[in-house]
């Protein structure tokens, strides 16, 4: 998915975001990029995922699931530049993709697609997605 980046302007208890997600039935995963103070304490543009299956329902790696395999940038990193009304459009590419040799699902992100890491198959209800 490409996506333009905004950091709009949210009030308190208030999120905004850009997302892709895949599911089946009560069981997804997402990345996108999120405005969400209640959740980071700051009101920057992040990268993030979510995971949502029967056991699971998080953000990034708050709970055990998606496996962070490049520590160099992180799943909640400040996203910048972004783009303004009648400014510059900032794009930024999120990609998941199924490994057809594990099952795994893929995170790749940026402009040269690097993978992030992995949600395994073996996660309750990820399988189950496609």
């Amino acid at each position: 998915m490409y996506t333009s980046v905004y950091n709009h302007e949210v009030q308190a208890n208030q999120y905004t975001s850009s997302r892709f997600k895949l599911q089946n039935g009560p069981d997804s995963i997402a990345v996108g990029w999120v405005v969400n103070p209640s959740l980071y304490q700051d009101s920057y543009t992040r990268l993030f995922i979510y995971t949502m299956t029967k056991d699971v329902h998080c953000y990034n790696t708050y709970c055990p699931g998606f496996v962070v395999t490049n520590h160099e940038i992180p799943l909640d990193v400040i996203l910048s530049p972004v783009s303004r009304r009648g400014g510059p459009t900032y794009e930024q590419n999120f990609f998941i993709s199924k490994d057809h040799y594990t099952g795994d699902w893929v995170l790749r992100y940026g402009i040269d697609n690097k993978v992030l890491g992995f949600w395994p198959r073996d996660i309750h209800g990820v399988s189950r997605i496609c």
